[in-house]
């Protein structure tokens, strides 16, 4: 989910729960690798407060990018706010979760 093409407005939100500022770093892996965008760079996450970033800021034009978010100070929640315009008529809108960290093991159980 989320794009920064035409007709997207997907907002990347940081909402920090705790009781002290955090800092955040945003890097967006697109079909040339990582960037880190002097927009995504030194964000302020106030406490009990959240920050709303437009993913097009980060990285324009990339159909399928990736987020990283690396917090310092507290930790934040992350999601993803997605909605798509079809010339003047809405597409639809969508909220994205963050994904679990991989797991080095897989288990596939016998019939």
């Amino acid at each position: 989910a989320g794009a920064s093409t035409t007709g997207a407005n997907d907002l990347v939100v940081l909402a920090n729960p705790g009781d002290v500022a955090a800092t955040v770093q945003l890097s967006v892996y697109g079909a040339n690798g990582v960037s880190t965008p002097p927009s995504g760079a030194g964000l302020v996450v106030p406490a009990r407060g959240q920050r709303v970033v437009p993913l097009a800021g980060l990285l324009l034009g990339e159909a399928s990018p990736v987020v990283r978010i690396v917090a310092t100070g507290a930790p934040v929640q992350a999601y993803l706010q997605a909605s798509l315009t079809r010339t003047l008529l809405p597409g639809g809108s969508d909220q994205a979760a963050p994904l679990a960290q991989a797991s080095t093991s897989l288990v596939i159980p016998g019939i």
